[in-house]
């Protein structure tokens, strides 16, 4: 690794205090080539305007203006997805990470060919400018974190680390990028137990300016991604939702075909008929969105995949039929032998639609 310029991404919400204090400490201690990126969720401070100001005066300095997103995650990610340089350095815009350890983390990269090095706020034993619970709660959500990565990391959940803009790129898709951890949600997916990762120590600082953000929405996401990493290393999430979507059509099914038998709209046949593909274009719509959102259909390409959908569920939905008509002749009970059936049809219908429907995932 021979790069020796750095892009340093600096998510921003009402940091206006902070930001030109920011750029002129970058100013004077990153010995590297470097680019300033304030990524900022539509701040009603002045933060856009400061940091406008000094774009103005720096063409090192950048400014993305999100309208309408909110999300420490997402911002570092588009942060990092717009930089010009192979190496990306995350930092807080409440001067609590040392800008020295901007330095000391490039240094490390370059010297072992690193992915990501990471600030550790426990390595060495810190003493911190946490709060007693903010502190508490780190530790007690690294000690959890060790269940799923393949790896001993003192500060899997810090918010200053560097990462190698190429690798990031080939992994994002795999991210939830949801709350404030980012660093987890890398080391956490699939692509990102691979990475050659380092800590090096920090400084954690007191903070300037502003208010902590950590909220109950922020831990409530947090293990939301927790829950959905741990599970992945069992289960292929994708499944897990398509079963979701698959579990929640048939709530449907049971209220739309009660709706019309109710209200003899027609003989049960066309209402079982008209049912089923209400539902199965509804299943579509919440896979398409939700179970395979990082691969979307959209246009002409939604329509060809709706169509291979209902193909592959119709035949899942006679396969069910002959699996449990088979476990009957051998002697199982109706109940098991429909469960088994809708369990192998479940089963049918995620590897076909997920190899040809939604096939680029």
């Amino acid at each position: 690794m021979t790069q020796k310029s750095i892009s340093i991404v600096c998510p921003t919400l009402n940091e206006v205090n902070n930001v030109e204090a920011i750029y002129s400490k970058i100013s004077k201690i990153v010995s590297y080539e470097w680019e300033l990126i304030f990524v900022d969720d539509n701040s009603q401070d002045g933060t856009r305007k400061k940091v406008e100001s000094l774009s103005k005066k720096d063409r090192r300095v950048r400014l993305i203006n999100r309208v309408g997103r909110k999300g420490l995650a997402s911002a570092a990610s588009e942060g990092i997805l717009s930089s010009v340089f192979d190496l990306c350095v995350l930092i807080d815009a409440d001067l609590q990470h040392d800008i020295n350890n901007i330095n000391t983390m490039t240094n490390l990269a370059l010297k072992k060919s690193l992915d990501v090095v990471v600030s550790s706020r426990f390595k060495n034993q810190q003493i911190l400018s946490l709060s007693r619970n903010r502190e508490n709660m780190s530790r007690i959500g690294n000690n959890l974190i060790d269940l799923i990565l393949n790896r001993k990391l003192t500060d899997p959940l810090s918010g200053c680390f560097l990462v190698n803009k190429e690798k990031y790129i080939q992994l994002h898709h795999e991210l939830f990028l949801s709350g404030f951890k980012i660093l987890f949600d890398i080391l956490s997916s699939k692509s990102g137990r691979l990475l050659k990762v380092d800590e090096v120590p920090i400084k954690f600082l007191k903070r300037r300016s502003g208010a902590s953000k950590l909220r109950k929405t922020i831990l409530l996401q947090f293990l939301w991604t927790f829950c959905a990493r741990y599970i992945e290393k069992y289960i292929p999430l994708t499944f897990v939702m398509f079963c979701i979507v698959g579990s929640l059509g048939y709530c449907l099914h049971y209220f739309i075909l009660s709706y019309f038998l109710d209200n003899s709209f027609a003989s049960f046949s066309i209402a079982q008929l008209t049912t089923s593909y209400i539902v199965m274009v509804s299943n579509f719509w919440l896979n398409n969105t939700y179970t395979f959102g990082q691969s979307k259909l959209s246009g002409i390409e939604f329509f060809i995949g709706l169509f291979k959908f209902m193909f592959f569920c119709s035949f899942g939905a006679f396969f069910s039929l002959a699996i449990s008509s088979y476990l009957l002749t051998l002697e199982f009970s109706p109940i098991v032998s429909g469960m088994l059936g809708a369990v192998s049809a479940s089963l049918w219908n995620y590897v076909l639609n997920f190899r040809y429907t939604w096939k680029n995932i």
